[in-house]
Parts: C-alpha cells; structure tokens; sequence
C-alpha cells in the first residue's frame, strides 16, 4: 500500500517529502509507466489544496489515478475535502448540506479561504489541450463578500475566470456533482443505506444512468414536434386570407362577365329610349290637337256669361241712381236732429257738473262742523276733569291710586308669564309636529320607494310570463321574433346567416352565478354575429324595421376554431372564471366571449372579501374584473381600486334561470312589498292624526298667548294712564280760562259753518231742478228724432246693398273676361303654338332615332308602358354603375392576370407547409424509433443492473435480483440470506441488520456504477454500519472494481482498512485530529527547524485506526514501529516516530 505524501504545516507552507531509498513512498510512487500502465485518463484529480477552508488551514493532497482512501478520526476533517470538491467544481452552498452561504466555508477567524483542484488533461478526452496542455488548475477563493473562479493550465496561466468556464469543464468530462453514483456525500451515503423508499432506489437509479435525462429530451421533443404541428396547421390556416383572396378575385371575374352583359343590355335601352322618345312625342302631339279643339268649343259659352253679367250691371246702376236721390232728403234732416241733441246733451253734462260740485261743498261743511263739535266736547271735557281732580286731591286718594297701580302691575306680571307659558308650549309643539311631519314624509319616501320595486318586480314578472312562451324572447324582447322572421327572409342575401342573440347558443353550468354573468355580459347576450360589413349593414336595416334599435352586432370569422387560452394567459388554477361556467356548442359564439367578452378573464367570487383579496392583490396576475355572487363589481386600474355595485332596476340573470320558480319567487315578493307599504301607510295615518293633534293644540297655544298678550298691552296702557294722572294731579291747581276761551271760538266758529251749510244747500237743490230739466228735453228730442233715424239708417243699407250688388256684377264681367282671355284664348294661343313645336320635335327625333337605328329593328312591347324618363333613369343608372365598375375594378384580363398570380402564390406556399408536415412525419417516425430504443436499452439496462447485483452479493455468498417498475416508478431489491433455510428474500433491506444493509446497497451502487462512466468517484463513511467481515468484502469488492473500470475512487471511511492488501494502486490519506496538530506545532516550535510532521498520512494503520493525541512522539528515533493486535503498522521515516502510550 503507497502512503500518499501530504503536509499540512502552520503558516501555510508546503513542505514535499523527501525522497527515500526502499521506502514505499519513494518516487516511483507517481511514475505510473512504472507500475504497468499503458493509458493516461483525462478528468482525474491530481491534487487538491485547501486554504482557510473549513477547518483546515493549510493543507494539501495528491491522489493517483486508482483507489485513494482517506481515513481518520471522526472531527478529523475528512468530509470537509469532499466537500471542497464539490464547492470547486461550482455547487451552492445549500447543495453541499453543509452551509446555508458561501461565505461559511472560510474558516473562524480568517477573512478568505480558496479551494484548487489540479485535473489530469492527458488522453484523448482532454479538454482544450492546445490551451491547457495537460494540467488544469480550478480555483475558487471566497472572501466574506463574494467567491470567484480562476481557471489556469499547469504553468499558472489564467485562462478564465467565469463560472461558466468551471461548468464546461466539468459537463465536458461528464462529472455530474449532484450525480450520488458520482460523489457521495456523508449525508446522502446515510440517507442511501437509509432509504427503504423503492421510489427513492428508483430515482436513484434513474437519475444515476442517464435514463430520466434522456426521458426528458424525449419528452421535450414530442412537446417540440406537437408544437411544431401546432405551427404548421396555424400557417396553413394562415393562408385562409390568401385562400379568401383567390375566391374574391374569382367573384370579381365573375361580375366583370356580369357587367359587359351589362354594356350590352344598355345599348339595347338606348335603342329603345331614342324611338320611345319619338312615340312619346307623337302622342303629345295628337293630345295637343285634341286639347286645342276642346279649349275653341269653350268660347261661345264663355261670350254668353259676359253679357248677362255686363246686364246685370247696368240694371243695378240705374236702381242705385234712384235710391240715392230719396235718400238724401232724409239724411238732412236727421243731421239737424242730431246737431240739437248734441247741444241738449252738453247743457245736461253742465248742470250735472254744477249739482256735483254742490253736493262735495256740503258734505265738507258738515264733516267740518262734526270735526269742531267733537273739539268742543274735548275742551269741554278737560274742563271737567280738571276741575274734578282738584276737588278730589286727598292724600288717601293717593294711597288708593298706588294700590291700584301695584294690582295692575302685578297682573300685567301674571299676564306677561302666561304669553310666556304660552309660547313656549306652542314651540314644542310645533317641534314635535315639525319632527312628525318629517317621519311622515319619509314614509312617504319609503312606500313611493317600494311603489317603484312593485312595478320593477311586475315588469320582470311580464318579463318572464314572456319567456314562458319563447326563451328567445328574453334576449331582445318580442321585437327579436320580428328580426329573427326577417333573417329568415332575406337569408339569401347574407353571405353567411347571422348568429344571434348569443344567449340562445350558451348554456350556464352553475345556476348561481346567473346574475354575476348577467352583469359581466349583459350587452354580449343580445348581440348578433356577422361574417362582414356588408351583412352588417343589411342586419342594421332589418333591424330597424323589426324596431330593434342599438342592436349590438359583432364582425367575427366563421370559419375560426375554437380559441383555448394558454396558462400564462389564464388566471391562477384555483380561480373560477366566467369561461368556466359557459357552455356552447358554437365555437364562433364562445370566441366571441373570449375576444370581445375576455370571459377568460371575468374572475367570480363569492361574496365582497373573497373578490377584494383577489381584484385588489398586486400579485394577482390575467385578471381583468371579479364579479361577485350579488352582481358586484371590483376592478384595479393604475393602482386606483372601485367598487361598482349592480345597477337597481337588474333583478336576475336571463341565463340558467328557472322561469316559474323566478316568477314564484318575483309574485312572494311583491306581496311582501305590498304588505310593507301597508304598515307604511298605517304608520302614516297614525303620524297624521298625531301631527294634527299637535298643530290644534300649537293653534290653542297661539290663541292663548295672543288673548294673554293683549291683555298685558291693555294693563301697560292703563297703567300709564293711571299714572299719567297721578302725575297730573301733583302738579297742583290748573287755569282753565284758556280752555273756556277757546270753547268760546269754537262755537262761533261752528255758527258760521252752519250758516254757509244752509246757503249751500240751497244752491244744490236749484242744480237738482236744472238737470231734471234738462233731461226731460233730452228725452223728447230723442223720442222724436229715433223714427228719423231709423228711415235713414234703413235706406242706408238698401244704398248699401245696391252698392254691394253693383260691385260684385261688374267682378263677375271682369272675372268672365279674364277666364276668356287666360284660360280660352291664351290657351288656344299657346297649344297652337305647342303643336308646331312638337311637330318640329317629331321630326327631329325621327331623324335621331333614324341615325341609331331603323324604326323596323326595334321592340317597344317590353317598354311599351315606361315613359322615357324611366328608361332613361334606368339607363343613367345603369351607367354609374358600370362606371363604378370600372373605376374600382381591374379590367377582365388584369383580374384574371392576378387570379394566376394569387393561385401560384398560394400553391407555393402550400407545398412548402406540405413539405414541411411530410419532414414532420418523418421526425415523428424517428421519435418514435428512439422511443422504442430508449425503452430497449432501458430494458438491456435492467438486465445488466440484476446480473451485476447478483454477481456482486454472490461475492458475500448472498443471492437477490432486481425489481424495476417504470410504470410505478419504484425499485425493490430482493435479497436472500444465506443462513436462510427456508430461501425467503428480504424486499425492504431495513429489515436486514446494519452490516447486511450496507453490502446489499454497496452491492446495488456498485452495480449501477458499472453502467455510468466518469473520470472519479467519491464516496464518503459508505461502511458505516458494516461489520468487520462485510467491510473486508467490501473494500475488496471496491478495490477489485476500481481496478478493473479503471477508473479514480476516492473512499472517504473512519473505520480501519489494514486488511486491504497493499498493491501500488492504493494510496492512503489518514487526516489528523486538530489537538495532535496543534501539540505536533507546540513540538516543532520547541526544535530545529527540521521538524515535519506528516500528520497521520503515514502513521499508524492499526485496528484503533490513527493514533491521536494519546500516542508519544520519540524525537530521537528516527523510524519507529510496532505489531498491535497483529495488524502491520508502517510509518515515514523522520527525525521522530510514534508510539504509545506503553512505549512499544
């Protein structure tokens, strides 16, 4: 066995080994020509250097390209080396199990840490050999903050320094990290002597021999090809448009035929028009003559009514001439008459005037007297009282007159407290009816409230009787039963036949999501489907005429298939929307809802929590509005949040509804509504006699505080009044002489205005007599001028009437003249003149008419009852439209020029996508042939995995085969003990005891080792639970393995391998514990500088395994060694050697 030449010294210095004659760790150790062999394997660890990693601080390790064991003590690092290598060819951190970052990997108390790795680059897989040569150096240094890559070939230069350089070296040489079969971690080698999952085997197996990756790619590629499939239908359906233009163009030849046919038939009309118009003429020629002959026979009759008028007027002259001279006699004498009346009349107005006048001056001059008599009761009066109060001024009197006033006083208090009272009394009550009147009105409020719910739930009820009868009628009304005729009738003018309404074509699957439906696609429902503008148009006229107005109607493509949303476009999984719960048969219909309706992405809720967390959630992602059970609507648009309730007047969905229980329903609750406003108005009638109770005693309150308010005003007057007095009496005796003086001039005064009374009076009663005088005049005149009057105005109107008569007579001999004139004369006049017109014009058009064509060659039966005007039009019109022809169509040998070109093109293109799907067939064929090699080698490679698992326990005289269920995804091993009588296999290997377990799993990964190939494999404590005989079978099994693969094992184990015989294939690695190292630096410090110390690379190999702290150290001999428990021990020679504690 060859001890491998490792230091790891204090400080960070390399120390090599020196060179010793007979020792096995001599040179020849690395000549690997030396040793037999012929090949050199690319891939391969060379030497592995660790710096600050983990807990080591320095250290460094060769490996050959056979079987390397590192051995030691637990706590000794040794999977802190495996670890590194896996940290150097790129895993994260969580990947190792071993740290959450990288960062943790640098050692306590030092700042960076660096793993390098020396890869062997000889052989015919070397990587990049003409810039690496054939060494390649991987570094990776890691400091607190960030790790980097450096990659070198032997000679240190830096060929790169990205991660991605690292990653293709190693998929280069096929080293898979994450591969157990590859590197076997201590936790997955226990996690896979653990695992009595048959899934877990399986997966190991699976993953271990490439199967599931090469499932995978064939799994991608049957995606792959399906989707190119997909392609290549969508590009050939994308021809459609190209398709489409071919059949236009071919419509297009068609109506170019069409319209030459037309050229045609106009030349033919215009033949036609110029000799119908020669017809036309004739025939207003012979009624010309017949008119005018008509016309001459009205003038005798016409001469016959202008003389018995012209007599009719000279008679009524001469009787007019006589009545005017009777008459004016009379008008004399009746204008004299009339002058004497006048003047009558204006000497009654005088004497009118004057008795007027009279009466106003004695009406003044006796409110006069009345004005001074009452001024002289006054002043007589004061006299009085004056005199009175000062016989009665008595100090007694006084004491009366304070009482009194205190009495006064003290009621007009009480008086004042009462309109107090009073008032307040009639405020509350007015409050209380104010608070009444406003209950009142808002009952009021709420029965208008539930009038207007009535006769919304009786409208959907007729809304619903309706839709008993006809479902179609709840999209539209009775007025789309019209349309629906209409389409019906005209359905050859459509290029393809509406579809609509859309509601008949959609079924609900959920009957509780009507109403949310309803809100979300209430306009859709009504809407009708056409292929193009033009049948649109045509619908919008029929259905102006079936009175459909605003009819919503879709352009849509009938020929697509149905749209089905990618995941990426859809709303989570667990999200119902709208798409969901519609159902149609239709795929033109269910596209329409998703491209005009995004039904895709109407997201339904329950109720308003469950739809906020989803609408209003940033996370959320396709979701355009959720609509909950109750019609709510909530939307987030540029982070603004709303809210929209369902509109009031909308009651139910038309969708899933079911008629008669709705309209059961709807009936409950207009009963409901109804006894509802019952007690409203109940209440309201109670409110009303309350409200008039308070307002008649607010109105007893007023009346009380008006009675109690004047009667307070009445006792201030009287108190001042008594007051007034009191304070009058004080002032003493008072001089009335004054008073009696002016008494005196009143009474003169009052004598004189009786005087002037009288005289007055008797001017009046003169002015009486004048105007009764001068009306009896009046009266007479008029009396004998009325029969005067009446003779005049009589032979007036006879005047009058002759007048009338005379004028009316020589109208009519004015009117009979002009109908001779205009209607007989004129007329002849001018229908003579019209005949040599239209004599003129016949000749003119026969010569038109000639030019064109010979009168013989044309048929007027088929126009015989048009005038020319119409055929004219007729011609006119179709003129313009075979101008419009022209102008926007290519000529008939362009359209049918592009109808070639547009064929080609279309044929090109679909060789090519034909082309294409045949390559695609052929792809499918070969998918499939790989297919079914995948599955032969799958089926080969289970063969090998049983007889390699059988040969391999047979080693340990065990038996067992292999189990592999693709199907189940599940691996069972069978292993039959040979202790075992009765050839029972065990199927769960955690039934077998630890030693068993171990070597029946070692035996399975060996066997699937031997299917998957690498540069090195690594596996680490993978004997842990092995007995002392099963891990010699082991070992040896391992080594014999490696041997033959011939390929790099590092075996990572704390047990004790001295039983593995020595071969220049094996190399050895024992790890230290960190206390021998630190009391091995104590050691050296106190020496020469010649003190090295290897660790246990080469120390003891014994049953104890290395010897730690506990063993001695002899300074003075230079090799040292000893037999324990008969096991070989062998060790470098140094200037110290190690023994035990017992000095042997």
């Amino acid at each position: 066995m060859v001890m491998g030449s490792a230091v790891e010294e204090p400080g960070g210095h390399y120390s090599p080994l020196p060179d010793s004659p007979g020792d096995d760790c001599g040179p020849e150790y690395f000549d690997i020509e030396k040793r037999g062999w012929t090949g050199k394997r690319a891939g391969t660890i060379r030497r592995i250097h660790l710096e600050n990693f983990m807990c080591h601080s320095n250290l460094t390790i060769e490996f050959i390209d056979r079987v390397n064991f590192i051995t030691g003590q637990n706590g000794s690092g040794k999977s802190a080396i495996l670890t590194a290598i896996l940290v150097a060819f790129g895993i994260k951190a969580k990947g190792t199990q071993r740290a959450n970052s990288i960062k943790d990997f640098v050692k306590n108390g030092c700042r960076s840490g660096a793993v390098v790795i020396e890869l062997s680059n000889e052989g015919i897989d070397a990587y990049r050999p003409n810039a690496f040569g054939d060494t390649i150096i991987i570094e990776r240094r890691i400091t607190d903050s960030t790790s980097h890559f450096t990659v070198s070939n032997g000679q240190g230069k830096k060929i790169g320094t990205k991660k991605s350089d690292v990653l293709d070296i190693v998929e280069h040489f096929n080293i898979d990290v994450e591969n157990p079969c590859i590197l076997m971690t201590q936790d997955k080698s226990r996690e896979f002597l653990h695992a009595g999952s048959e899934k877990d085997k399986f997966m190991f197996y699976f993953k271990a021999t490439l199967q599931q990756a090469v499932s995978e790619k064939l799994g991608q590629a049957g995606d792959a090809q399906a989707t190119l499939a997909c392609i290549i239908e969508e590009s050939l359906e994308a021809l459609r448009p190209l398709r489409d233009q071919l059949r236009q163009i071919e419509e297009q030849i068609n109506h170019r035929e069409e319209v030459e046919q037309v050229h045609e038939l106009i030349g033919e009309y215009e033949k036609k028009l110029a000799w119908l118009w020669v017809r036309a003429a004739e025939r207003e020629l012979l009624q010309k003559e017949a008119d005018l002959e008509k016309t001459k026979k009205r003038i005798p009759i016409c001469q016959a009514k202008i003389d018995e008028a012209q007599a009719d007027v000279e008679r009524l002259r001469e009787t007019y001439s006589a009545t005017a001279a009777a008459n004016q006699q009379k008008a004399q004498d009746r204008d004299g008459l009339m002058r004497e009346q006048a003047s009558l009349k204006r000497e009654l107005q005088t004497v009118s005037d004057k008795k007027s006048t009279a009466q106003e001056n004695v009406l003044k001059c006796r409110r006069d007297i009345e004005h001074h008599l009452k001024q002289l009761n006054t002043l007589q009066q004061n006299v009085k009282e004056i005199q009175l109060l000062a016989l009665q001024d008595t100090q007694a009197e006084e004491d009366m007159r304070r009482k009194e006033i205190e009495v006064v006083e003290q009621e007009m208090a009480i008086a004042m407290q009462d309109v107090e009272r009073f008032n307040e009394e009639e405020s509350r009550l007015n409050a209380e009816a104010d608070r009444l009147r406003e209950m009142i009105q808002a009952c009021e409020k709420e029965c208008k409230e539930k009038v207007s719910q009535i006769r919304e739930v009786e409208r959907y009820i007729r809304d619903l009787s309706s839709r008993q009868g006809n479902t179609v009628t709840a999209f539209g009304g009775h007025n789309v039963l019209n349309l629906l005729r209409l389409i019906e009738e005209n359905h050859n003018r459509f290029t393809r036949p509406p579809l609509g309404p859309l509601g008949v074509y959609v079924t609900l699957i959920e009957e509780k999501w009507s109403l949310a439906v309803e809100v979300a696609l209430k306009n859709l429902l009504d809407a009708f489907i056409v292929t193009n503008q033009k049948d649109m148009l045509l619908l919008r006229r029929l259905a102006n005429q079936a009175n459909c107005r605003n009819l919503n109607i879709c352009i849509y493509d009938f020929e697509r298939r149905l749209i089905r949303p990618t995941e990426n476009q859809l709303p989570r999984p667990d999200l119902i929307t709208i798409m969901n719960t519609l159902q149609s048969e239709n795929a033109t219909v269910m596209n329409v809802f998703i491209d005009q309706g995004s039904v895709e992405r109407l997201v339904l809720a329950e109720d308003y929590d469950s739809g906020k967390t989803v609408a209003f959630s940033r996370s959320t992602q396709n979701v355009k509005e959720v609509i909950t059970r109750d019609g709510t609507r909530l939307y987030s648009r540029g982070g603004a949040e709303t809210t929209l309730p369902k509109e009031r007047w909308m009651r139910g969905g038309r969708l899933g509804a079911r008629v008669n229980d709705e309209i059961q329903q709807s009936e409950e609750q207009e009963r409901e509504l109804r006894e509802i406003i019952t007690t409203f108005e109940n209440r309201k009638r109670a409110l009303h006699d309350d409200c008039n109770r308070l307002i008649r005693g607010s109105n007893e309150s007023k009346r009380q505080r008006i009675s109690s308010h004047r009667k307070a005003q009445a006792l201030q007057f009287k108190l001042q009044d008594m007051k007034s007095k009191a304070a009058l009496e004080k002032t003493g005796e008072t001089n009335v002489d004054e008073l009696e003086y002016d008494i005196a001039k009143k009474l003169e005064e009052i004598e004189k205005l009786r005087q002037l009374e009288a005289e007055l009076e008797s001017q009046l009663e003169e002015a009486k007599q004048q105007v009764v005088d001068a009306k009896e005049r009046f009266e007479s005149l008029s009396n004998s001028a009325r029969g005067n009057f009446e003779a005049c105005q009589q032979a007036e109107e006879e005047l009058s009437s002759l007048k009338d008569q005379q004028a009316k007579a020589l109208a009519d001999v004015a009117d009979y003249e002009k109908v001779m004139k205009i209607k007989v004369r004129d007329v002849i006049t001018s229908i003579e003149q019209d005949i040599v017109d239209l004599q003129k014009k016949v000749k003119e058009s026969v010569v038109k008419a000639s030019q064109i064509c010979p009168r013989e060659e044309v048929d007027l039966a088929d126009v015989e009852t048009q005038k020319p005007e119409q055929l004219s039009s007729k011609i006119l019109r179709l003129r313009e439209s075979v101008r419009r022809e022209d102008r926007d169509v290519d000529t008939l040998d362009q359209l049918r020029k592009k109808r070639n070109k547009v064929r080609k093109r279309l044929e090109t293109k679909q060789g090519v996508f034909v082309g294409l799907k045949r390559k695609l067939d052929t792809l499918a064929e070969g998918l499939a042939s790989r297919k079914k090699k995948f599955h032969r080698n799958i089926n080969l490679q289970k063969r090998e995995l049983v007889w390699k698992f059988g040969r391999n326990l047979q080693l340990k005289g065990f038996s067992g085969k292999v189990n592999v269920d693709y199907q189940k995804q599940s691996l069972t091993l069978h292993v039959t003990m040979p202790q075992d009588e009765s050839h029972t296999s065990v199927q769960d290997t955690r039934a077998l005891s630890g030693g068993e377990r171990s070597y029946s799993t070692l035996s399975f990964a060996l066997a699937v080792h031997g299917m998957i190939e690498a540069p090195f494999r690594a596996m680490d404590e993978f004997d842990i639970f092995m007995d002392p005989v099963s891990r010699k079978i082991s070992l040896d099994v391992l080594v014999k393995f490696a041997k033959e693969e011939g390929s790099q094992w590092i075996l990572i184990t704390p047990h004790d391998i001295s039983t593995v015989e020595s071969s220049p294939e094996l190399n050895l690695f024992c790890a230290a514990r960190r206390k021998l190292l630190a009391w091995i630096n104590y050691k050296r410090d106190t020496r020469d500088a010649g003190f090295y110390y290897t660790g246990c690379k080469s120390g003891v190999l014994g049953s104890q395994g290395c010897q730690g702290p506990a063993g001695l150290l002899d300074l003075s001999s230079p090799v040292s060694s000893r037999i324990d428990h008969g096991m070989r021990t062998e060790c470098i020679k140094r200037p110290f050697s190690v023994r035990n504690s017992t000095g042997v």
